[in-house]
């Protein structure tokens, strides 16, 4: 009888490949559920939760399986099949994009996440536990083999992500990425079949199920043991979400930034288990376990101090390198100075518990996909009770605080007897007591924190300019300058390109509609012009709030993505509970699944007011499509956007533009447009005509004598859009690598020379 002869040097790339394939699959369906999800952290939750799960699952079984037929074919067949279901990822989204539209947010972004994603992480998940179980030969070096192989799989995730997030997104589209990654599974599924036959003078035979049943308890690490992997799956999925939306005022909540965050926390967790695996190998105790933890715990309360390092303390250094280094390079640098060392420690654990638990190799198996499967359980658990839960209830701070704490006690608990037995008890009592007083500061609410209030979307923040102006902060963007004596006050230029808009709208809509319309029935005579209106984002409610003053016979909804800052616009910002304006609290994009009724006069998008992050899938062909089948035949859509000296987002977005409606025109914010580093642009977009220097003569309430917004039209605006574009669509939006090089150029230039 024959066998397949088995090698490190197949192990070792085909672990790389899936993991490679895995993670790219994540970076990439954040583009892929975008359209049916939106953008938001509760959507990242979902795909990185969904992730997860499938890697418990695919580690269990794999594990399971690997011991009961420990054969190459078992890993060829796990490859093809996996490259199959990555596959169809693509039909399963585009048939869900519409699905359980009235869902609540948390239940349809795991549903359809699930269903996109959860089969394919699943039988990737199985791929590490196979190749550890064919590669293991002794129990003395299982340490080096776990983490070898883990760090491996782990390094090759963080290229995925990185590649991903900062290259291919940009220059291939969703659906070759994702092909590619299937076609790339399936050639590797032939490795393992090519690898030479010998013969062999007997047999091999599987285990029976009796053997089975002694290997698995041999190699079962004991209850005590299997909730270290557990918590430290859990604390650096913690670490992981809370420090993305505390690097968010620092440097936005881009893909870029997701990207650092997810490939830093993966580079650390990959050296971290090839460090395991070789000190395990050494010194295979529990108190080699509990100092790790310790020190990872210890590692955590440093992430509390990185902003004020990059704030306070260094911000030349941090201009510096934003200003010297380009985006794919000074963002994971100075996010890595932040969550490297945790993850990096947080990543020794499961090598060591593994090489403490391991008795004979016929189990490393399932040994190995067990404690890979309690990881991934803790860190599915800590992904969503973090994501949709404790940020939101506890802040971010808070939430770091107390997973170093209880990280620290575990330590301290797991650590192997100490002769001084009055020693070891205080030392425990006292972070038992620790841990305690900060699990109910964070409960109660008194951990300092610089948000007013703090979301799952933006750390909230109100300044007072004067007796009567407050400004609204939403991270790092100054969002809104609310007047609270005048609702007509308009003290962004944009905004007051959008009040002249809407004056020229209701001047100009009669004539142009009298056809099919009765022109009585157009105004109100006690509150002038009858226009309906849409509005998608709210922040500070400053135009919401002018139109309802200024055209009170208007029907206003405003789409706001987060109801926490609608909660501080009642609370602080003088928002009136009491109004005629309808607001819903979903994903722009979602609200025009909903079917509403009617159609409107003018829809307004406030959305791409930075160059730190921008909702890509609010920019693309099938979106202004939805837009314009909401819009009356003569409804104009205005939008404002921010872009830079390139100008690559401008052309991009007027190219999508034109594929939908016939007309659109563009009005910078000041003379000095094309010169400018950064720029705001209101852009109006309609089937009928539009004159935007007729638009710049109207003067309604609010706006000056003297504006900054300027026409460009004609000759210069054909010139302009002859430039490299690139048309938006839900496969391909490069909008974050647009803006990125915005954000650089802004921080370069005021840094200076």
């Amino acid at each position: 009888m024959t066998h397949v002869r088995w090698s490190p040097r197949i192990a070792y790339p085909l672990v790389f490949g899936a993991g490679f394939c895995i993670l790219l699959l994540e970076i990439t369906a954040g583009r892929l559920l975008a359209p049916a999800v939106g953008i938001s952290l509760e959507t990242w939750t979902g795909i990185i939760g969904t992730v997860l799960a499938g890697f418990a699952v695919g580690d269990a079984v794999g594990g399971r399986l690997a011991d009961r037929f420990p054969s190459p074919r078992l890993l060829a067949l796990t490859l093809l099949l996996a490259g199959l279901t990555v596959l169809l990822t693509l039909p399963l989204a585009a048939a869900l994009r519409d699905a359980w539209v009235g869902a609540p947010v948390l239940r349809r972004v795991v549903v359809i996440a699930g269903a996109v994603l959860f089969l394919p992480c699943a039988l990737l998940g199985a791929v590490t536990p196979v190749a550890t179980r064919l590669t293991l030969r002794t129990v003395e070096g299982a340490g080096r083999t776990v983490g070898g192989l883990s760090a491996v799989a782990t390094a090759s995730n963080v290229l995925g992500v990185t590649l991903g997030g900062f290259l291919l997104l940009e220059r291939f589209g969703v659906r070759a990425i994702v092909t590619a990654a299937g076609v790339g599974l399936g050639a590797l599924a032939v490795a393992p079949l090519l690898v030479r036959r010998q013969a062999e003078a007997s047999p091999v035979r599987p285990p029976s199920q009796s053997e089975m049943s002694r290997l698995r308890v041999a190699g079962s690490p004991g209850p005590l043991l299997s909730l270290v992997p557990a918590l430290s799956g859990a604390a650096i999925m913690a670490v992981e979400l809370a420090g993305a939306r505390i690097v968010a005022p620092l440097f936005g909540a881009s893909l870029y930034t997701w990207a650092s965050v997810i490939g830093v926390i993966l580079l650390g967790v990959s050296l971290g288990n090839g460090l395991g695996g070789w000190l395990a190998d050494r010194d295979p105790s529990r108190r080699l376990l509990g100092n790790v933890l310790v020190l990872a715990g210890a590692s955590t309360l440093g992430v509390l101090a990185a902003p004020f390092l990059y704030s306070q303390l260094w911000p030349g250094v941090t201009r510096g390198m934003l200003a010297a280094l380009p985006p794919w390079l000074s963002l994971p640098l100075l996010i890595g100075g932040m969550l490297f060392l945790p993850a990096l420690l947080f990543g020794t654990t499961s090598p060591i518990v593994i090489r403490i638990a391991l008795r004979d190799v016929p189990a490393a198996g399932s040994l190995v996909g067990r404690v890979y499967a309690v990881q991934a359980v803790g860190s599915v658990v800590a992904t969503f009770a973090t994501g949709f839960l404790l940020i939101s209830r506890l802040g971010t701070r808070a939430l770091i605080l107390l997973v170093a704490e209880g990280v620290l006690l575990a330590g301290v608990l797991l650590g192997e007897p100490d002769r001084r037995r009055a020693v070891r008890a205080a030392l425990r009592g006292a972070t038992a007591a620790a841990f305690a007083l900060v699990l109910v500061a964070a409960v109660a609410g008194w951990v300092p924190s610089p948000c007013l209030r703090e979301s799952n979307y933006y750390c909230i923040r109100v300044l007072e300019q004067g007796k009567d102006i407050r400004v609204l902060a939403l991270d790092s963007l100054f969002h809104s300058y609310i007047d609270l004596r005048d609702p007509t006050a308009l003290l962004y230029e944009y905004e007051q390109g959008f009040a002249m808009a809407t004056a020229d709208y209701a001047a100009m809509t009669p004539p142009a509609n009298g056809a099919g319309e009765d022109p009585a029935a157009w105004s109100d005579p006690a509150g002038g012009p009858r226009l309906r209106v849409l509005l998608i984002g709210g922040g500070g409610y400053v135009f919401p709030r002018y139109l309802h003053r200024v055209y009170p016979a208007a029907t206003l909804e405003v789409v706001e993505i987060d109801p926490a800052v609608t909660a501080v616009g009642y609370d602080v910002l003088g928002l009136p509970r009491a109004t005629a304006i309808q607001i819903w609290h979903q994903d722009g994009r979602q609200f025009f699944f909903r079917r509403p009724q009617g159609l409107y006069d003018l829809i307004f998008g406030d959305t791409f007011r930075d160059a730190y992050s921008a909702p890509y899938h609010l920019a693309t062909v099938e979106f202004a499509t939805l837009v314009a089948d909401a819009l009356k035949p003569g409804g104009v859509y205005v939008v404002n956007l921010v872009d830079g000296r390139a100008g690559l987002f401008l052309r991009s977005y007027l190219r999508t533009l034109r594929q939908v409606f016939r007309h659109v025109a563009v009005l910078p914010v000041g003379g000095n447009w094309e010169g400018a580093v950064q720029t705001t642009y209101v852009l109006l977009a309609s089937r009928r005509p539009l004159d935007p220097d007729r638009i710049l003569t109207r003067r309604p309430p609010g706006v000056p004598a003297w504006v900054q917004l300027v026409a460009l039209s004609g000759e210069a605006l054909t010139r302009f859009e002859s430039g490299p574009s690139v048309l938006l669509t839900d496969d391909r939006a490069p909008v974050d690598q647009f803006l990125a090089r915005v954000y650089a150029a802004a921080v370069r230039e005021k840094q200076g020379p």
